[in-house]
């Protein structure tokens, strides 16, 4: 667990530890799955996901007694881990998260469970205009500082932006930090520096009324 998290150190913003090796992380993250207590994961700011093998393999030979717990939890917190345990309802390893149980934004998340992305149901008419409101901001990385040889204010970013089609289709693209709201960028100010890395979702419910969450990770 203590490897594991100076994984979580070193892909931090502008981090100065030192890079594990790549075969280390795989083989930290398959050892965090098959020793760590749901408590453990619980408290992790995300979860670990193998790169080269399958989740769904991973888990299927552990046989935890956490899986439901735990990605009821994780989807609940960051609902970007929905096509990444969709594979494991689809294998039995789990349930489906039960959309009632959730508000507006976890609901539609779970929804898209076809592998093409595309909701379970009709959601071409004008009563789903709420699902095509639904922008996710998704800031990998940002930062605005003074860095370099001539201690120069630049600003970098690595910043996707979801969004949903006609028939509930998602969809990301690359965005400038510009349209990002401020209520997910709080700061760019170059002195002091400013950092950030998190989820942020906003939507337009049926009645007109805007609503939005941040997750900071």
């Amino acid at each position: 667990m203590a490897l594991f998290k100076k994984l979580d150190r070193y892909w931090a913003p502008d981090s100065d530890e030192s890079a594990p090796k790549v075969s280390d992380a795989e083989a930290i993250t398959v050892a965090v799955l098959a020793t760590a207590s749901q408590s453990e994961l619980t408290e992790l700011a995300f979860f670990p996901i193998p790169r080269k093998i399958p989740l769904v393999d991973v888990l299927r030979q552990l046989d935890p007694d956490w899986t439901q717990e735990i990605v009821a939890h994780f989807i609940t917190e960051h609902t970007i881990y929905v096509d990444h345990f969709k594979p494991l309802w689809k294998a039995g390893l789990c349930e489906r998260p039960d959309p009632a149980a959730s508000d507006l934004f976890h609901r539609i998340a779970v929804e898209l469970s076809e592998e093409s992305g595309v909701a379970d149901i009709d959601v071409s008419g004008s009563e789903f205009d709420f699902v095509r409101s639904i922008k996710v901001w998704n800031v990998l990385h940002y930062s605005h500082a003074k860095r370099g040889r001539n201690y120069e204010c630049r600003e970098h970013s690595n910043i996707q932006l979801g969004t949903y089609g006609a028939q509930g289709e998602f969809r990301w693209d690359p965005s400038e930090p510009s349209p990002v709201p401020d209520w997910v960028i709080p700061s760019r100010n170059c002195e002091p520096g400013s950092y950030a890395r998190a989820v942020g979702v906003e939507w337009t419910d049926v009645e007109g009324n805007h609503g939005y969450e941040v997750v900071n990770y």
